[in-house]
């Protein structure tokens, strides 16, 4: 039982521990990258192509949308970044491997990384 107790304690620590990796690693300023021949700004009107992401919750370069916050998933594929500004809150899928920033509008729950909504960027300061 006190096995069963420390194990299941440990798994909720690595948990909430990969979650605050996400919110970490998302602070800074990111710069487009070219995604199937163009550069975010030309795949979706949505974002620029420079996103910043700040320590404080604002984000700039998503178009109607001022602050973000981190939440995790059950899905080792991404993680859920959710906006708000002027209109209703707005759920975005997000992945942080090697420095790249994959980004994409959740509108239906199979939409993924390499629907024409999903965007790519580089981590350049932070």
């Amino acid at each position: 039982m006190k096995k069963a107790l420390v194990l299941l304690l440990m798994v909720l620590g690595l948990l909430a521990a990969c979650s605050q990796n996400v919110e970490k690693e998302i602070i800074g300023t990111w710069e487009s990258i070219e995604f199937e021949g163009k550069l975010c700004e030309d795949r979706n009107s949505d974002y620029n192509n420079t996103l910043i992401f700040s320590e404080d919750g604002s984000v700039s370069g998503v178009t109607d949308y001022e602050e973000y916050k981190i939440q995790e998933t059950d899905n080792d594929n991404f993680d859920y970044s959710i906006m708000t500004g002027f209109g209703e809150n707005q759920k975005f899928k997000i992945n942080i491997t090697d420095d790249i920033l994959s980004i994409v509008i959740e509108e239906f729950e199979d939409t993924d990384f390499n629907d024409v909504l999903s965007c790519k960027f580089e981590k350049v300061d932070g």
